[in-house]
């Protein structure tokens, strides 16, 4: 049995020539012709071929790709707003911080049995930081 053969949709109707839309990713724009379709972790993913251009024709096959299937999706990448400032607050920085030191750890726990006290150390003063950080972003709101 194939891995993940459980969660591959069966909408044939879905599979056929397509363009990555979405505008960050290194194939915008370019034509793929969707193989298959799944669902992995409750997200939609299509597998497309890549056919090679004239010009980059080296001798080697097609690539295939997984990509999330909204990239796909014209609705939801003209979703996608570009803006000249950033518009993220330290608040929100520091709580993805917090939650990739997290998923390392967890990772090196699987793996190993065990995260290090370094490790955990660190996580324990990026989460105390990152509460300081939020609290003083928060908006004040005055007493009466």
């Amino acid at each position: 049995m194939r891995p993940y053969a459980d969660t591959y949709l069966h909408t044939a109707h879905q599979l056929g020539p397509a363009r990555i839309l979405y505008p960050f990713h290194a194939f915008f724009g370019r034509q793929v012709f969707v193989v298959s379709t799944r669902k992995r972790v409750g997200i939609p993913e299509v597998m497309v071929r890549l056919e090679r251009s004239e010009s980059d024709h080296d001798g080697t096959s097609d690539i295939h790709i997984v990509i999330p299937s909204w990239m796909l999706d014209a609705n939801a990448c003209a979703m996608v707003d570009v803006r000249e400032t950033v518009q993220l607050s330290s608040c929100a920085l520091l709580q993805l911080r917090e939650l990739i030191d997290q998923l390392a750890i967890s990772l090196d726990e699987s793996h190993d049995g065990s995260a290090s006290v370094k490790e955990k150390g660190d996580s324990h003063e990026a989460r105390f930081l990152n509460q300081a950080a939020c609290q003083d972003a928060a908006p004040k709101t005055s007493e009466p």
